[in-house]
């Protein structure tokens, strides 16, 4: 299916959204999921081609319109990303994610961003914040620094909206941050969850850190099945 690029801004130091209009050809996604965008004719090409899977940061209640994000780089794709002009059609393809919310919302959710991680991630958690909150959820939101971690001003907003949010955000090379700054390992986890198998987890982020995370929380000894990934790679 196509859709128009409605407009884009950088959101965070690196970071780019892009807001897609979708009013003509409905685009139909989970809170969490993520999608295949292809570039039509970009203006630049390179051997890793025309397409990228990137996260659905909005909810899949919002009509006619749809956001994705995307750390700028040199690659040709995010180069004409950044540059094709508004109301450029692009093509949406594959739509997939292990992050859906379980049917039992019972179980605290703990989410797990690295950096762009955040994109799937922040799609659900809007979701959940139009639903009134169903599940008691925290974000573990882990940067270099505080000026590339997007929606960070959001994220802190919800905290002061209920009960059922938390946010542990933590920039490991941040000089000017007043808060956690360190890196997330058992220990990390043990002290901020002291029965972590009591929790889901839903782990996200790039192919450096979302193994080590993922393997740090089972070593603590949380099921296998309460661990969910996604890694995004040539994002």
């Amino acid at each position: 299916m196509k859709v128009k690029i409605q407009n884009r801004k950088e959101i965070a130091k690196g970071t780019l959204q892009v807001t897609f209009d979708s009013s003509v050809e409905e685009v139909r996604f989970k809170a969490g999921q993520f999608c295949r965008v292809t570039l039509i004719n970009p203006p630049y090409s390179d051997e890793r081609g025309n397409k990228r899977f990137l996260g659905f940061t909005t909810s899949p209640s919002q009509k006619n319109t749809f956001s994705v994000t995307t750390r700028l780089g040199v690659s040709a794709f995010k180069k004409s990303l950044a540059e094709l002009p508004i109301g450029t059609e692009v093509e949406i393809g594959e739509i997939d994610g292990r992050l859906i919310l379980p049917d039992d919302k019972s179980k605290p959710i703990v989410f797990v961003a690295g950096g762009i991680g955040i994109s799937p991630i922040m799609g659900l958690l809007r979701f959940c914040h139009e639903q009134s909150w169903p599940y008691n959820m925290t974000l573990i939101y882990s940067n270099t620094d505080h000026e590339w971690a997007p929606f960070l001003e959001e994220l802190e907003g919800f905290t002061k909206e209920t009960q059922n949010f938390k946010l542990i955000a933590t920039m490991t090379q941040d000089p000017n941050w007043q808060g956690e700054k360190r890196r997330i390992n058992g220990q990390f986890i043990k002290e901020y969850f002291p029965k972590p198998e009591e929790n889901i987890y839903f782990i996200a982020g790039t192919p450096r850190f979302v193994p080590v995370v993922f393997k740090e929380i089972k070593d603590t000894g949380v099921p296998i099945l309460n661990l969910r990934m996604e890694i995004f790679t040539g994002y």
